[in-house]
């Protein structure tokens, strides 16, 4: 309530070359996310199967992969 008394909207042309900017950069980011999202709903089982095998990978890499410092040793 308080920031829609203080905060007035302006025409964007009153806006200045950040507002701009930024407004661009959002939108064009907006888009992006509109058109990723449409490909993996279009393509949910490979999406699924790909999200799967992530899931696996890290797994296994968290099992393979050496804990902490047990290989190193300290001068006697």
């Amino acid at each position: 309530m308080m920031s829609a008394r203080i905060l007035r909207h302006q025409p964007k042309e009153q806006q200045g070359r950040f507002y701009q900017a930024s407004e661009r950069a959002f939108e064009s980011m907006i888009a992006f996310y509109g058109r990723t999202l449409k490909f993996v709903l279009g393509y949910q089982t490979i999406t699924l199967f790909v999200a799967v095998a992530t899931l696996l990978l890290t797994v296994f890499l968290y099992i393979i992969i050496p804990k902490g410092f047990s290989r190193c040793r300290t001068p006697a």
